[in-house]
């Protein structure tokens, strides 16, 4: 045989390599387009789970939002009820501090009247005192001053009316006292003949005239209701003026 001879096939042989060589290449084909379909689901399915994640994630940040939004109007109204119950205690420390002044002010005002009035109330002799001595000295400061206010009312009483009373002087014999105010201090013997005024500058009696007696019978009587008031002309001790003058 010619070894340069030309290789012959039989068309069946030739048929059956082009029926082998379609179907190679037919699946070729079919294995890459099945390929990228399976990619391509693979993708869906993780996108699918990361919407479902993402659509859970937004849910959670929507319940924690409307959770710090509750917390921040709570935070709020606290701190509201706090700045009022700061000013709240600010104004009851403010209202103790003013009670405290004006107890130190009631202290101050009812020794400054019990200095003043008790020895002016004191300052005639052979009468009962009208100063509250018991409440005076109470350490309540409300006490007192309440004590100072009678006191008060007492001296304004006391210290513009006539009054009369029964008594002795310190030698024994029976007199009446008359007392004109805080102004002066004047005895009457029963049978009104005789009549002094007292001079507390001297701790001594003054004798008055027949005059002077005839119009302390009147301020007596008048003192006494059994006279209507009228004007009076009743003589008062020099130092009587003199110390309202320095005052």
């Amino acid at each position: 045989m010619n070894k340069h001879s030309t290789l012959r096939f039989s068309p069946v042989f030739v048929s059956l390599v082009l029926v082998v060589m379609v179907l190679t290449e037919t699946t070729h084909g079919d294995t890459a387009s099945i390929a990228p379909r399976s990619s391509e689901m693979s993708t869906r399915a993780t996108i699918s789970q990361l919407d479902d994640k993402t659509r859970a994630m937004l849910s959670k940040f929507r319940e924690l939002e409307a959770r710090i939004q509750a917390l921040s109007q709570e935070n709020l109204l606290i701190e509201q009820n706090i700045g009022r119950q700061e000013r709240a205690i600010a104004q009851e420390k403010q209202e103790i501090d003013d009670a405290r002044r004006l107890l130190s002010q009631l202290d101050m005002f009812s020794d400054q009247l019990q200095q003043n009035l008790v020895p002016l109330d004191k300052q005639f002799p052979f009468q009962t005192s009208t100063v509250p001595e018991e409440n005076l000295d109470n350490p309540e400061s409300t006490q007192r001053f309440l004590s100072s206010l009678k006191l008060w009312s007492n001296e304004l009483v006391n210290g513009s009316r006539l009054a009369a009373w029964d008594g002795q002087l310190p030698n024994g014999q029976q007199v009446e006292f008359v007392r004109l105010g805080r102004v002066a201090l004047y005895y009457l013997t029963p049978d009104g003949k005789d009549a002094a005024m007292y001079l507390s500058h001297y701790g001594d009696w003054q004798p008055l005239s027949h005059s002077q007696i005839r119009e302390l019978i009147r301020a007596r009587d008048i003192a006494r209701g059994e006279r209507k008031t009228d004007w009076l002309y009743l003589p008062v001790p020099d130092i009587a003026v003199t110390e309202g003058e320095h005052h």
